[in-house]
């Protein structure tokens, strides 16, 4: 949880198993109060029993609100699933209970795109700290619309959700995120996988009546998203802009 931010205190799901000794970016904030991060290891599907896994917090000052506060979430076209160099802990312990497969890569699209006047890549702008640019990414192949609207996914550690918390309860979203990159709908009634499997592996088996009902239903279900997704825009001074926190962890 982040203490001390305008508007409220806001909380903030994080996946603790980046690499060792590694800063983990909890995001920017306009802070009126004293700022302060609590952490815990109590989760919605967890029983309290694994270490927090990080041993020093601290916040970045910033002379204004970044120009550019990009959120990326969705399904593989997101993550960058297939582009390899992926974040360590969206890509663990398979065939455990602990299995992590969201596979957000640093050749994702999302990295990749160059915002409008900047003349480098968000990822690399993310990777340099800068200023200007705040990005964070809650992608995960395999995600269908259901993992990313809000509420608990049933059930917890499947392919798309992975014991992680739903996209937008994660925390990423605010009324000062101005860019939302997503892709979804894909996954929705399993018509990706069927339609690889029957109408491409398995010649001469596909109806595309299989597939319409389940299409325009993943239509309706995006539309809903897109609603849920839209953070509301809201005017503040740059000049009350203060911090970017960040949270070391200690544990690969």
């Amino acid at each position: 949880m982040i203490k001390g931010v305008a508007g409220g205190d806001r909380d903030r799901y994080v996946n603790t198993h980046f690499s060792k000794n590694t800063w983990v970016e909890l995001g920017v904030y306009r802070f009126t109060g004293t700022p302060r991060v609590e952490l815990t290891n109590t989760t919605d599907d967890g029983t309290a029993d694994e270490d927090i896994a990080w041993d020093a917090v601290a916040f970045q000052p910033l002379s204004g609100k970044p120009k550019h506060m990009v959120v990326a979430m969705g399904d593989s076209y997101t993550s960058g699933e297939g582009s390899g160099a992926y974040s360590p802990e969206s890509n663990r312990d398979h065939g455990k209970s602990s299995w992590n497969a969201c596979r957000r890569g640093d050749n994702s699209w999302p990295r990749k795109m160059k915002l409008p006047g900047q003349s480098t890549s968000i990822g690399e702008l993310s990777n340099n700290r800068s200023a200007t640019v705040d990005f964070l990414d809650v992608s995960c192949s395999g995600a269908k619309t259901s993992h990313l609207t809000p509420g608990d996914p049933t059930p917890w550690g499947q392919m798309g959700n992975y014991h992680e918390k739903s996209q937008i309860d994660s925390g990423v979203l605010s009324p000062d995120t101005t860019l939302v990159m997503l892709t979804i709908g894909g996954n929705d009634g399993d018509n990706f996988t069927e339609a690889i499997t029957k109408c491409y592996v398995l010649f001469g088996t596909c109806d595309p009546a299989d597939y319409t009902g389940r299409v325009d239903q993943a239509v309706t279900d995006t539309g809903g998203l897109l609603k849920e997704s839209r953070a509301p825009r809201r005017t503040l001074r740059s000049s009350s802009w203060a911090t970017r926190a960040w949270s070391v962890n200690s544990r690969a």
